[in-house]
């Protein structure tokens, strides 16, 4: 009689680690509803995740945190309160001046796998937490000469992606995926900005079951 009864799918723990190109979508901050600096160009940067994890059957849920920093090439200054300067386009790299936005994002995240039987399994996911902005701004000794640097700590944040994992052994899987994340009205920056950024990744991983 016991034997016939189905048992339950197994829980299975892991860790992952994941690094990649981060794409960071263009940056947008508001001094007002009708003033705001719009990032138009932005320098690919490296993004890293580390996780862990429990699968049970097609599903995973984990705990994971992550970190990107990305470069600003190209901004463009709009609204009223700018008046000349309203619409003008400049390059931070260009001179001395130096733009940078980076994340730490503390997230949970649910995949689902699918073809599991099979050695490549697509999968989608999503995930929701908490991410720290930072932006850096260093301006040349010719302007103000200083390093201005803004955090905003514990702002929303939500990913969602898809891709595909290639088991490599019994317990070792290669992940490779694109994920978009979002967080948005990211406050505590200087002048009393308000932030909203996104971005693009593509990462490699390996995760690992015990």
């Amino acid at each position: 009689m016991f034997s016939a009864t189905p048992s339950a799918s197994a829980v299975t723990p892991y860790v992952r680690a994941s690094g990649g190109v981060g794409l960071m979508n263009n940056v947008e901050y508001r001094f007002t509803a009708q003033d705001k600096v719009e990032t138009d160009k932005m320098h690919a940067g490296a993004a890293v995740e580390g996780a862990f994890g429990i699968k049970t059957g097609r599903f995973r849920v984990e705990a994971a945190a992550g970190y990107q920093s990305n470069q600003v090439d190209q901004f463009t200054l709009k609204g009223t309160g700018y008046g000349v300067n309203n619409g003008l386009t400049s390059t931070p790299e260009s001179g001395d001046e130096k733009w940078t936005y980076s994340i730490q994002s503390y997230m949970v995240n649910g995949f689902a796998d699918f073809n599991t039987e099979s050695k490549i399994s697509p999968f989608v996911m999503a995930g929701v937490g908490i991410a720290n902005i930072q932006n850096k701004e260093q301006y040349p000794a010719d302007a103000t000469g200083v390093t201005v640097t803004g955090t905003s700590n514990g702002v929303f944040a939500w990913q969602a992606g898809a891709g595909v994992g290639v088991n490599a052994s019994d317990k070792v899987t290669i992940d490779l995926e694109y994920r978009y994340f979002a967080a948005s009205n990211a406050e505590g920056f200087a002048a009393d900005r308000v932030v909203d950024i996104s971005t693009s990744n593509l990462l490699l991983g390996v995760r690992y079951g015990f």
